[in-house]
């Protein structure tokens, strides 16, 4: 990998995918680290606990609550302790906490459920044609990720995060689309009617679901109405997305980041 594309990867390999991704995580950036059969428990004990997968925050600190701060603390309590406390969810962990998981290993990331793109400001933003520069380009990006996978969204949601972190969403069910044009003409009329606080806005983003396959009256390659999507795909497959945009969209400077559902199951 480093030396066709220039990035370093971890690998942890075990007997489940569970012990493997904290060893991945442990090797990391550049390392590769092996866990034998028999090995999982003693590697797990001394790690923070949150290395555990799928102990968040709030199991974490209801842990912490009874002194366990290490995946070791966690592996000396009995399972009646952890099922007292935790119900149901008690014996996973007991099971986790010592390498134990049977969980299969799927090919392939799963169909989508929804394509979206946020844009956190690095200083609360109160310019309204700020906005919609940023949402300009954020609907060009969900658009073009729809068309290239053949499918059209039949759900435009806008989301604002405000300065005081109060979180809204947005939105409006059209006919089926992939055309970023539409998009953003939805989502900037969400926008007028969302932004109804005098703060300034600290995350802006645009989400697109109830996806479907591309019909064939959907299918034409266009962007705004011009014969042009071919095109400035085969510009930003080759040289990046920023190397061509809509004259509304803003330079890239915000941290611009896919959300955590993009293209997953």
């Amino acid at each position: 990998m480093r030396g066709e594309i220039g990035i370093t990867a971890s690998v942890g390999v075990s007997a489940n995918k569970l012990v493997s991704k904290v060893a991945s995580d442990a090797a990391k950036p550049d390392g590769l680290l092996v866990v034998r059969i028999g090995e999982e428990a003693a590697f797990l004990a001394p790690r923070p606990i949150r290395d555990l997968p799928m102990v968040g925050p709030k199991t974490a600190e209801a842990l912490a609550a009874i002194g366990v701060k290490t995946i070791g603390d966690l592996q000396s309590l009995p399972l009646h302790a952890l099922e007292a406390r935790f119900g149901p969810h008690g014996a996973d962990l007991h099971a986790r906490a010592r390498g134990m998981f049977d969980g299969p290993v799927h090919a392939g990331r799963g169909e989508a459920k929804s394509v979206s793109r946020e844009t956190t400001f690095d200083t609360d933003e109160p310019d309204r044609d700020r906005l919609r520069a940023v949402l300009r380009g954020q609907a060009e990006r969900v658009a073009a990720d729809l068309a290239r996978h053949e499918r059209s969204a039949r759900t435009i949601t806008l989301k604002l995060r405000w300065a005081d972190f109060v979180t809204i969403s947005r939105s409006r069910t059209v006919a089926p689309t992939n055309d970023d044009a539409r998009v953003y003409s939805c989502v900037a009329d969400l926008l007028e009617t969302a932004l109804d606080r005098p703060l300034a806005v600290r995350l802006v983003g645009v989400a697109l679901s109830n996806l479907e396959e591309q019909s064939p009256q959907l299918g034409l390659p266009f962007r705004g109405h011009l014969p042009v999507g071919p095109a400035l795909d085969a510009v930003r497959e080759r040289f990046g997305y920023d190397a061509i945009r809509v004259g509304a969209a803003p330079v890239p400077a915000e941290k611009d980041r896919h959300a955590s559902d993009d293209w997953h199951a």
